[in-house]
């Protein structure tokens, strides 16, 4: 008899455990004490700390004291303790109280060592930022069982490399960010791949290296893309247009090759494209006329040849242009005028010809204007005294001929003149005595 007794002992036995266990963890006592120990192991703490109130001897005010938040039954679900100056470790950081936490900041201090693997039994959080810390070790791959995070920043810190084949999919997750850690090193963490509601991912900054997997286009949500400063490889993932909603895409400073894909076009709400110091190598693609809502696009320091396609002047929304650094040549199209919101036009050091378009004398928003080592020719026309909120003027290295128009004068906001090494005749006019904020120029 007693061994058919045995199974539902054991059974209750067990139950009794995890209700003992709940109550442990959504104890106030506990938790206080928790938070209070971890707080102790703490470095000393600024005068007027959010902490302060965290004591013992305030534990009937557990739910009002600063940077803690509870829930509707008085367990706390909330620490937040941004920029608090803390200096310390997670290390006697004790969890287990924080079963039901939903919200864990604590970003913009000073904590050191390692994100301990115990996070990951905080299957409640939504929202998880150890931003701009001192952060290092690996990350461990039990942070993907948090199944119900939405928001992960981990960026600015010491983290290393760790087994991303260990990481599984986080299906809620938007927001990821591995941001300036620089001890990455590793291929893209495939996990990323099968996170489908990613809409910003940030891995930049990094040692990141080989190729961008051409399954990125999977993740269709995303509208912030960002790669830049790595070292990755090879080609732009042809079917990146696939990624309709995308409105920032960064891949600067990486070792990218080969052509930008005819598929960009189909970025509609694309409106910063920064492939800055790559090797790409190939013409640019038409298509850009398309990507209407563009306001930067950076292309400079690769190895773009041929012409600056005249759908460039349909970019209309742009006020950033750099295309410095190549080996494009032909022309300057004129449809470059059409761009009335350029901040910037930089389009130095490469084989460029012909005269300055008289359309770009019409870009009155203008503040740099660089131009300088091509093979431009022709003359400084008076219409350059439109361009009242110049503050760099960097045409040198060029044959441009005849005189400096008096019309420079108008310029009143020209920090920067650098025109020389051109064919330049005449003296400088008067008027430029006018140009009180110059600070720089060159006329040899």
């Amino acid at each position: 008899m007693a061994a058919k007794t045995e199974p539902p002992l054991l059974f209750l036995h067990v139950v009794m455990l995890s209700i003992l266990s709940l109550q442990i963890t959504a104890s106030p006592e506990a938790q206080a004490e928790a938070l209070v120990k971890w707080k102790s192991t703490l470095s000393a703490l600024p005068p007027r700390s959010p902490l302060t109130l965290w004591s013992l001897a305030n534990l009937n005010n557990l739910c009002n004291w600063t940077s803690i938040g509870c829930d509707a039954t008085g367990t706390v679900s909330e620490i937040t303790v941004s920029g608090a100056n803390l200096s310390g470790t997670l290390a006697h950081f004790n969890f287990t109280p924080f079963l039901n936490l939903t919200r864990f900041d604590l970003s913009h201090n000073y904590l050191t060592g390692p994100i301990p693997s115990e996070i990951g039994r905080l299957t409640e959080l939504q929202y998880v930022s150890l931003l701009d810390n001192h952060l290092d070790g690996k990350i461990p791959y039990q942070i993907t069982n948090l199944q119900k995070v939405h928001y992960l920043d981990l960026g600015s810190n010491l983290l290393l490399n760790s087994d991303w084949s260990k990481f599984s999919a986080m299906p809620l997750l938007t927001n990821l960010s591995f941001y300036n850690n620089y001890g990455l090193t590793s291929g893209f963490p495939g996990f990323i791949l099968d996170c489908h509601n990613l809409t910003f991912l940030d891995l930049s900054y990094n040692k990141f290296n080989g190729t961008i997997p051409p399954k990125i286009s999977h993740l269709s949500k995303l509208k912030y893309l960002h790669l830049g400063d790595n070292q990755f490889s090879g080609l732009i993932p042809e079917d990146i247009g696939v990624l309709f909603n995308l409105q920032t895409i960064g891949l600067f400073n990486n070792s990218l090759e080969g052509r930008i894909p005819s598929s960009i076009g189909k970025l509609k709400g694309l409106s910063r494209l920064d492939l800055f110091m790559n090797s790409l190598n190939s013409t640019i693609p038409y298509e850009f006329g398309f990507c209407t809502n563009l306001k930067l696009l950076d292309l400079s320091e690769n190895s773009f040849t041929g012409e600056i396609p005249l759908e460039i002047g349909l970019l209309t929304k742009l006020n950033y242009l750099y295309m410095y650094y190549n080996q494009l040549s032909d022309s300057i199209p004129s449809e470059i005028g059409n761009l009335k919101e350029l901040l910037h036009l930089e389009l130095s050091n490469n084989q460029l010809s012909g005269p300055i378009p008289q359309t770009v004398w019409n870009l009155t928003n203008l503040q740099v204007l660089q131009l300088f080592s091509n093979n431009l020719n022709g003359s400084i026309p008076s219409e350059i005294g439109k361009l009242t909120n110049l503050q760099a003027l960097i045409l040198f290295s060029n044959n441009l001929n005849s005189t400096i128009p008096p019309e420079i004068g108008n310029m009143g906001s020209l920090q920067q003149l650098e025109i020389g090494n051109n064919q330049l005749e005449g003296e400088l006019p008067d008027t430029i005595s006018r140009l009180g904020n110059l600070r720089i120029i060159t006329l040899m």
